[in-house]
């Protein structure tokens, strides 16, 4: 028997909730995708019939093709009538002619042979028999001299000859009329011998006329001196007859045999065009396309397209998500970027089948010649792309970009351009608003990003051109399509100023209300101003800290200002528990036990956050409150309280720490530092570089000691820039003035050595040096000469971390 499976693989094998959630919010996007890629609408039912008027206008639903009896016709007729006509070439005519003649001769010379012997001089009979043999019909007076030399076979050479010149090459018809129009060809079948051949040179083609005139020249040039000359010269003349003639039958086969050889010419529509509209008068080609939608569509339903093309979409969606997944598992707003996303994404699908839809109608009404494609330009996916990188980043708007291009190919015909084009203006639409912070600059990228498919358009253009592409783009210069490119950039930034505010309202965050919000304007830190002015100077420098070293880093800067400034909001509530707004005063802590003062000083938080949330402010910003001290330790307190307890150990130290939870981004990690390194800055007497430097070293060995950065996605390498980054801004603030002479003894007096720790290694480790952490643990009242340390965020009561 098989072991049962062990929770660790059943934790593998079954997916946990956000998976499931994750899975089917991927569906639900998929799904709405393939509404508006498949067509719904199928083809009719009811029979038609050519010569029917069409009740409504039909599209086709899918691709399809069809033979076109109409165009079948045509075809079979043009080819027939291309095919050139037959006639049979009688090229023994001259030949069996002299053949004939000479039979003739001697036929009447025996019978007049016959009528001497019989003394009947008669020799009308014999020029009547020479003729019914030659087959002519002549005067037989002229024929007399003939008869009267005994018909010689001299005469018959001569004939003969002069017919052999006479006709030549030249191809007789009976009238010339019987041959095809000129500049048309016809084909010569030599009778007998099946040999044919193509004639398209009519300079062979003589006449009857031509023939006769021709064996006069011969007779006329060959001198024959002999009395039968002229009767020899009739002869000939009279057995001049056609040698081409017409062959009807050969020809209608031959034109039967080319008609029959013409393929059936396939016609084909693409999807969503239109086959016939309402009021037209249906034809045989309407009906053949009708035939061949329904049995194109014989066992396909729209269910199952949609369910095809959901599958295929869900295969890119995890596809493109499995090559971005390094770079969006780092979102902290994962689920719901992601869910905006696809949100945005059938936004887009459905306007580029709304496009699609009215571009027939539109083309219509701006020219005959313009196609339906050349308007599917106008899609403006560029717009998509650009709110989804100003409203969740980099990595998301390239992932939107790629399923955006591949939904838009599908919708529209499979076409290579239309993902190529879409693909390409996406990801420069979103590359232009990356540091844009005033709305009126998104029009100006929407322009840049339009003029950008313009020369696209031009491109994709040409390489259809040289390639010989058939598409949208094949023919003249396409300016339909530059103009919708044009206006597809335009039209996008105007859809990021409507869109961009919606999901603003819902939460998400813009570098737009960032700036609004950088203004310092806001109520409550109007309050802070008045109420903690200590508290508000300490935000600001911490803001401009936080900015420093997220540009140093490539974090999100304008972020890390603004949160930095809201990040302690809570300390308006009891102000003067906060040893930056007592001015020297009393102490209030001196009044309270170290837990009361614990929980004041972690209220703040709490606080902050609850003020935040009903302000509204943007989602970062509170958590950043929540975060900006993550679970660290009220090191100064929890000591205190340790000290005054009899058993230490009795001490609940979750007492002493912040709620949390720890900084999971980069930004809450800098803001982290910079809160503390600001605050322990206060207490370095000579701030010196080296001092600086050794303060900010020991705070980040302090917070790393404490695990706070242990879902913190910063790296050692940009721990160091930011450290350098503090120290430059630091030294900038506090650098070194001229001791004036009247102030000269306060300000050595205010620097009036005090017992410090050993100075650190320059250098970030995972916990405080030895000596430090030694005296930390045993000792939470560090002296200054005689005075204790008070200061909880002093540097010197930073925790200790693990021993």
């Amino acid at each position: 028997m098989k072991e049962p499976l062990s929770g660790a693989w059943a934790g593998r094998l079954v997916p946990d909730r956000a998976s499931l959630r994750l899975l089917a919010a991927a569906v639900a996007v998929a799904t709405l995708c393939a509404v508006a890629v498949v067509e719904r609408e199928q083809a009719p039912m009811d029979p038609v019939r050519a010569g029917d008027i069409a009740k409504r206008t039909v599209r086709a639903p899918a691709a399809v093709q069809w033979p076109d009896p109409v165009a079948f016709e045509v075809e079979r007729a043009r080819a027939a009538a291309a095919e050139p006509s037959v006639f049979l070439l009688d090229a023994g005519l001259v030949q069996q002619a002299a053949a004939r003649l000479g039979q003739a001769a001697i036929a009447a010379r025996e019978e007049g042979r016959r009528q001497g012997e019989a003394k009947a001089e008669r020799p009308v009979d014999a020029i009547a028999l020479f003729q019914r043999e030659v087959g002519v019909s002549l005067d037989p007076v002229k024929l007399a001299p003939l008869a009267k030399e005994g018909f010689p076979d001299e005469m018959v050479d001569a004939v003969g000859r002069w017919l052999a010149e006479g006709y030549g090459d030249r191809l007789v018809p009976a009238e010339r009329v019987e041959l095809p129009a000129e500049g048309r060809p016809f084909r010569v079948v030599h009778l007998g011998s099946e040999v044919s051949a193509l004639v398209s040179d009519r300079a062979r083609v003589g006449t009857l006329e031509d023939v006769r005139r021709a064996v006069t020249v011969a007779a006329l040039r060959d001198k024959v001196r002999a009395p039968w000359g002229d009767a020899a010269e009739a002869v000939a003349v009279a057995l001049v007859r056609p040698n081409l003639f017409s062959d009807s039958d050969r020809t209608e086969e031959a034109r039967r045999a080319a008609a029959d050889a013409v393929s059936p010419p396939m016609t084909s529509l693409k999807r969503g065009e239109i086959v016939y509209r309402e009021g037209d008068r249906l034809t045989a080609s309407h009906v053949a396309a009708m035939e061949a939608m329904r049995r194109g569509s014989a066992g396909r339903s729209v269910v199952s397209g949609w369910a095809g093309v959901a599958t295929f979409l869900l295969v890119v969606f995890g596809s493109v998500n499995m090559a971005m997944r390094r770079y969006l598992r780092a979102d902290p707003e994962g689920p719901r970027n992601l869910a905006a996303s696809g949100l945005l994404l059938v936004l887009m699908a459905f306007v580029a089948r709304t496009t699609v839809e009215l571009s027939h109608v539109t083309a219509g009404l701006i020219g005959p010649d313009v196609p339906a494609q050349a308007l599917w330009f106008l899609v403006p996916v560029a717009g998509g792309s650009m709110i989804v990188r100003l409203l969740m980043g980099t990595a998301r708007a390239v992932a939107f970009s790629v399923s955006v291009s591949v939904v838009c190919g599908l919708l529209m015909q499979l076409d290579a351009v239309w993902v190529v084009f879409y693909l390409l203006t996406s990801l420069v639409g979103g590359g232009l608003v990356q540091h844009l912070r005033e709305r009126i600059a998104v029009l100006r990228a929407g322009l840049v990003t339009g003029g950008f498919g313009v020369a696209l358009v031009l491109l994709l253009w040409g390489v259809s051109s040289v390639l010989g592409l058939q598409g949208a783009l094949t023919g003249p210069l396409p300016v339909v399509p530059m103009v919708a490119a044009l206006c597809s950039g335009v039209l996008s930034g105007f859809l990021v100023l409507a869109v961009v505010p919606v999901f603003e309202l819902l939460g998400f965050v813009t570098d737009y209300r960032l700036l609004e919000l950088a203004s310092l304007n806001h109520p409550v830190m109007r309050q802070l101003m008045l109420r903690a002015p200590g508290t508000y100077h300490h935000s600001v420098v911490v803001g401009t800290l936080a900015e420093a070293a997220c540009e140093a880093i490539g974090a999100n800067s304008l972020q890390a200002k603004v949160a930095a400034y809201f990040h302690d909001i809570g300390k308006s509530i009891k102000p003067q528990y906060f040893i930056e707004n007592q001015r020297g005063g009393a102490n209030r802590h001196n009044d309270l036990g170290p837990v009361e003062s614990a929980r004041v000083i972690l209220g703040h938080v709490t606080e902050g956050a609850r003020m935040a949330a009903e302000h509204r402010l943007p989602k970062p910003i509170v958590d950043n409150i929540l975060m900006h001290h993550g679970t660290g330790l009220l090191q100064y307190f929890f000591a205190k309280a340790q000290m005054e307890a009899d058993d230490p150990m009795s001490v609940e130290e979750s007492a002493f720490r912040y709620p949390g939870p720890k900084p999971n981004t980069r930004e809450a990690g800098v803001i982290m530092l910079a809160d503390k390194v600001e605050a322990a800055t206060r207490t370095v007497r000579n701030p010196t570089e080296s001092n600086v430097r050794a303060m900010i070293h020991r705070v980040i060995n302090s917070v790393m000691a404490d695990d706070q950065f242990s879902d913190c996605p910063l790296t050692f390498r940009e721990i160091y820039t930011i450290a350098d980054t503090f120290t430059r801004v630091l030294m900038g603030i506090y650098h070194q003035r001229i001791d004036y002479p009247q102030t000269a003894a306060l300000s050595h007096a205010a620097q009036v050595d005090r017992p410090a720790l050993p100075e650190p290694t320059p250098q970030i480790t995972l916990e405080l040096d030895t000596e430090t952490a030694q005296a930390a643990r045993t000792h939470s009242r560090m002296w200054n000469g005689d005075e204790e340390d008070t200061d909880y965020e002093s540097v010197r009561n930073l925790p200790a971390g693990e021993p």
